[in-house]
């Protein structure tokens, strides 16, 4: 009994680990999208780029670490490639 309620545990914490790296990446995402909108309206290519440059490597380091991270929760929560 007590590996289930470790198990759950777990799942529980790595859930909402998943949680707050995606909303890291949507709001990120968001700045960038904001950012490069704002350097359209004021037509400033430099800015559109620079907002591009400066944060799509961070962007790209959180998905990176959101990707495995939803296959350790799917291991973890026993999905199955069937399913």
């Amino acid at each position: 009994m007590l590996g289930s309620t470790r198990r759950a545990s777990l799942s529980r914490l790595m859930v909402a680990v998943f949680v707050a790296l995606l909303s890291a990446m949507l709001i990120l995402a968001g700045i960038i999208v904001g950012l490069q909108s704002f350097g359209f309206l004021i037509q400033n290519s430099v800015w559109i780029t620079q907002a591009a440059e400066m944060l799509n490597p961070i962007l790209f380091t959180l998905s990176g670490i959101f990707g495995i991270w939803t296959l350790l929760l799917a291991y973890v929560s026993g999905w199955k490639t069937a399913d």
